[in-house]
């Protein structure tokens, strides 16, 4: 069965979805893209070509993983994300599920709201939005 097929079946939806073999910063901006669009799913512990490697350490990824969104981004995302793991393929996989943000725009913390810190969802490509069209 594909993952596709495992994410119909298990969320019924076709929201804005991310795959990453593993954590690493670089996920604050899609979480950041996310949260400036319309809301998706990062799946972590899957290839790109949809292939399960799973996760280890879940207590340590989902520490850092809170860690890096708490202090990754402003305004503060934690309160439009939500961590679990799950199993797939027998695996587990950490999902970070990320609903559309209410105090857009958000940006990298400490980078001020500048271009090259603001990112929305185009489609399955993360963007930087024209500087007019992220005042608050």
């Amino acid at each position: 069965m594909t993952i596709w097929k495992l994410i119909w079946q298990r969320w019924r939806i076709w929201a804005p979805i991310e795959l990453k073999r593993e954590f690493a910063e670089s996920i604050k901006r899609t979480v950041i893209a996310f949260a400036n669009s319309v809301g998706g799913r990062i799946l972590v512990g899957i290839d790109d070509d949809g292939s399960v490697a799973g996760v280890t350490h879940r207590a340590a990824l989902i520490s850092r993983a809170v860690n890096s969104l708490q202090d990754g981004s402003g305004p503060d995302l934690t309160r439009f994300t939500d961590l679990a793991f799950e199993m797939m393929a027998g695996k587990s996989v950490l999902v970070i599920q990320v609903q559309r943000g209410t105090a857009m725009p958000y940006c990298l913390a400490g980078k001020g709201i500048r271009p090259e810190s603001v990112f929305v969802r185009q489609g399955s490509q993360l963007s930087q939005p024209a500087e007019q069209s992220f005042s608050r």
